[in-house]
């Protein structure tokens, strides 16, 4: 925003050029309340000047006073003027959407932090960086490679502290902002390095975990079919509910993973598909992948987008098929039915026909919601449902089957639990090796600087994903955390609230972030405005110091009136946590 002399009207200044009207906002909050009022923008939506200040300007007149501005994502991409990461072709190289929209928002009376995606590396193809540096890349348990940067390797951490650390040095921010500070998941990452590096460290091999034959034991998730009629059972959990079955149908067969086996799939389980796909194979065979909309309207398309990657991670690339075209089958083709738990008669009928007349077909995960018509119960050869399970399981072969890779060697079920837990705490450390090394160079180069991380909103979930933020606040390398509570049920961000007090009473180092949008079928949209109140006026009944929004690019001009003229009547100068 340039800056021009003119005539001050009520703490904004009327400038006379012509026709044009600048604002100009105060270079420091007005006097009044302390609290948070923070919200993430990304420099993406900023490639021109007019950009920036469109953003900044609805930022502050929303009475907003932070603003967390994503500068490194997009395929390795930086948002500014880097000497590690390259910058977007689509900005003009005399453009530094950084440092502009450092200068506007503290022109505007608010503070910038640079926000920086540690983990995810946002595109398919490998870019810039993961092009030089090949190795970076996490692997999973199948050994398959993934977008994702590896804190396991010293090399990729050091390039995450000084990316963080340089913009510390170039631009006057007033904080750092982890995001994506954490693994996809546990199940990642057993490359070599990894692998090497916790066998030197534990006296242990990791790959016991993720198992290549039954039995295993594994963290699983499932709604089960029972009492088998015509089915054969080829595994079954130690409860002696099925696990894996082989029902033959006219000339035609159906396997049944009787739990989520496409949810973080195991080694082992990726073998028997493999298997039963050659088995079920003939020439010319396809492979078709059922997208059922019926069902859809209930799950929508997470099981079919899961089993989708689960496929392609096998060199499987399947055709998919809707519901009504499953009439359209052809004996020689091999159908996956992808979580499909609702299905018209219809259906039912085209897929018995299907597999009657020679076709195979291979369920992920029972069709329980199906299993009152008695043609399901003919399809998968069971007669009931089972109770839905999550949790540990033992899985044991029974008998012999050429589709199951079996060991002799029987499950020590505490040795597996102990070296779970160790791999767990090494690949968590690593993460916090970055976070605590970025901290203490970051107070060594601007004591003054705020070191923050958007954060899993609860520590069962934070867990799942390795990201020991509750220890980081304990031990004091980081000065505050956002944890994502991008909910639409107030009484779940109120049992959020609970679970935070109980590791921080005053909620000093804990600044809940609130989604401002909705998923719907057709897409995101802004959340209703009483919505977005109500959850500000909840965090401040807990004694929230603030909150963070989610983000400016969902922030319509009816909810950024709500707030100028509602909760954030009185502009409020940003709570920041007491020195440690």
């Amino acid at each position: 925003m340039r800056l021009w002399s003119g005539v001050q009207m009520g703490g904004r200044v009327l400038i006379l050029a012509g026709l044009t009207l600048t604002a100009v906002w105060p270079s420091k909050a007005a006097e009044g309340p302390v609290e948070m009022r923070g919200v993430w923008m990304h420099a993406a939506k900023a490639k021109t000047p007019e950009e920036a200040d469109a953003l900044l300007d609805l930022a502050a007149q929303a009475h907003l006073n932070a603003v967390y501005l994503l500068v490194f994502y997009w395929g390795g991409h930086a948002y500014y003027h880097s000497d590690l990461a390259p910058f977007p072709q689509e900005v003009d190289p005399a453009f530094d959407p950084l440092a502009y929209m450092v200068r506007g928002a503290h022109e505007r009376g608010m503070e910038l932090h640079a926000w920086f995606v540690n983990g995810a590396y946002g595109r398919n193809e490998p870019g810039p960086i993961f092009a030089e540096h090949p190795n970076w890349a996490i692997r999973s348990a199948l050994g398959q490679p993934r977008l994702w940067f590896d804190f396991g390797k010293p090399e990729v951490r050091e390039f995450q502290r000084d990316l963080m650390l340089e913009v510390l040095r170039k631009y006057e921010v007033d904080g750092i902002h982890f995001d994506y500070i954490r693994y996809p998941g546990r199940g990642y990452c057993y490359c070599d390095y990894c692998l090497a590096e916790f066998r030197r460290r534990y006296g242990v091999d990791a790959t016991q975990i993720a198992a290549q034959t039954l039995p295993t034991v594994a963290w699983l998730s499932g709604n089960p079919l029972v009492r088998p009629t015509t089915a054969q059972v080829l595994a079954q959990f130690e409860d002696g509910t099925p696990a894996l079955l082989l029902n033959e149908l006219g000339q035609g067969k159906v396997f049944l993973f009787n739990f989520h086996a496409e949810h973080r799939p195991l080694p082992v389980c990726t073998h028997i598909l493999k298997n039963v796909l050659k088995a079920f194979s003939r020439p010319e065979t396809t492979v078709r992948l059922w997208r059922s909309e019926y069902n859809a309207a209930n799950y929508r398309y997470f099981g079919y987008e899961e089993n989708l990657r689960w496929l392609r991670a096998i060199g499987v690339e399947p055709q998919p098929i809707a519901d009504e075209e499953l009439s359209q089958l052809e004996p020689k083709e091999v159908l996956l039915v992808p979580n499909v738990y609702r299905l018209t008669v219809e259906s039912t009928e085209a897929l018995r026909s299907f597999v009657k007349a020679g076709g195979r077909a291979i369920f992920i995960d029972g069709p329980v919601h199906a299993m009152d018509n008695p043609t399901m119960q003919e399809l998968t050869g069971m007669a009931g449902v089972g109770e839905y399970f999550a949790g540990e399981r033992i899985i044991t072969p029974v008998g012999e089957s050429p589709l199951v890779p079996c060991s002799e060697e029987a499950v020590n079920l505490t040795k597996f639990r102990r070296t779970r837990a160790q791999w767990d705490e090494f690949r968590r450390e690593t993460v916090t090796l970055l976070v605590r090394d970025v901290y203490r160079r970051a107070k060594e180069i601007k004591p003054a600087a705020w070191v923050s991380a958007a954060v899993f909103y609860n520590r069962a979930a934070a867990d799942g994903v390795l990201q020991d933020w509750y220890g980081w606040l304990e031990e004091g390398c980081i000065d505050y955390v956002i944890p994502m509570a991008y909910l639409n049920d107030n009484r779940r961000l109120e049992e959020a609230l609970r679970e935070w007090k109980e590791a921080d009473p005053t909620l000093t180092r804990i600044v809940p972030g609130l989604s401002i949008f909705k998923r719907t079928p057709e897409g995101t949209t802004t959340k209703p405005t009483e919505q977005v109140l109500s959850q500000i006026a909840l965090c401040r009944e807990w004694g929230a110091q603030g909150m963070v929004l989610f983000s400016i690019h969902s922030l319509t001009s009816e909810l950024q009136e709500a707030l100028a003229q509602g909760p954030f009547a009185a502009r409020a100068t940003p709570y920041h946590p007491p020195p440690r």
